[in-house]
């Protein structure tokens, strides 16, 4: 048992938002509530430090299906693209990593 399971409304009710969603084995372009988060991405050498990675946690009963990388996802009137999904069993949700779809 995930000792996390009863939080886990409550952190989707702070922090989700609603966003279009694309794929996944959906009929058609559905609002679904996640947690995006855009931080500061991993450090590298070179010139510039403005690398940002954008994740998309997406509880896996809102999709019928496994999320790919053809995905679309529509923030603020933005199209988003996975370019990594992981499996978070231990929260029992999809965590996407995306990038502006061009």
């Amino acid at each position: 048992m995930n000792p996390f399971a009863a939080a886990l409304p409550v952190i989707d009710r702070v922090f989700g938002e609603s966003v279009g969603y694309d794929g996944a084995g959906l009929a058609e372009p559905t609002d679904i509530m996640v947690i995006w988060s855009d931080v500061a991405g991993e450090p590298f050498m070179g010139a510039g430090a403005t690398v940002r990675t954008v994740f998309c946690e997406i509880r896996k009963e809102k999709l019928p299906g496994r999320p790919t990388k053809t995905d679309v996802i529509t923030r603020d009137g933005v199209l988003w693209s996975p370019i990594d999904i992981r499996d978070a069993d231990d929260v029992s949700a999809w965590v996407l990593i995306a990038e502006r779809a061009a």
